[in-house]
C-alpha cells in the first residue's frame, strides 16, 4: 500500500465564493463610507466658514469696516492703528476641504455686508447635493 499524503487546501470554487462575499459586503459598506466622507467634508467647510465669519466680525468691531480680503484677517495693511489682529489662530487662511481657496466678496449679494463661500466638491458655482455651494449666508 502506498503512503498517500493529502494536502488540505481551498478549491477554486471556495475561493470564488469567499471573493464574492467580500465583494458584496464591500458593495454595501463602501457607498456609506464614501457618503460619510463627503458629508464630513461639507461639515468641515461649514465650520471653517463659521470661524472665518467670526473673524470678520471681530475685524469689523475693531476697524468699523469689513476687510477687503480674507488676508486682512491675518496681516495688517499697516494703514490703521485700530487693527488688533491677527483675527485667526493660524497665520494663513485655510483652504476648503477640497483644496480650493475660500471666496470673499465685499459687499455681498442681496444687501449682505460680505459673503464667504466655497463652491463645494466640484469647484464650480451652483451644483446639487455634494457639489452644492456652501456659504456664510446658508442656514443648512
Amino acid at each position: 500500500m502506498k503512503n498517500v499524503v493529502y494536502r488540505r487546501s481551498f478549491t477554486l470554487v471556495e475561493m470564488l465564493v469567499v471573493v464574492t462575499i467580500i465583494a458584496l459586503i464591500a458593495g454595501l459598506v463602501l457607498p456609506n463610507v464614501m457618503g460619510g466622507l463627503e458629508k464630513s467634508k461639507r461639515d468641515t467647510a461649514k465650520a471653517q466658514i463659521k470661524v472665518l465669519d467670526d473673524a470678520v466680525l471681530s475685524y469689523y468691531l475693531d476697524m468699523k469696516e469689513h476687510p477687503r480680503t480674507l488676508n486682512d484677517l491675518v496681516k495688517s495693511s499697516g494703514s490703521s492703528a485700530k487693527w488688533n489682529g491677527p483675527y485667526l489662530k493660524s497665520a494663513a487662511i485655510p483652504k476648503d476641504p477640497w483644496g480650493n481657496e475660500y471666496y470673499f466678496d465685499h459687499p455681498g449679494q442681496d444687501g449682505r455686508g460680505y459673503d464667504i463661500y466655497s463652491y463645494g466638491r466640484d469647484g464650480a458655482s451652483g451644483g446639487q447635493k455634494n457639489d452644492a455651494d456652501i456659504g456664510s449666508w446658508y442656514d443648512e
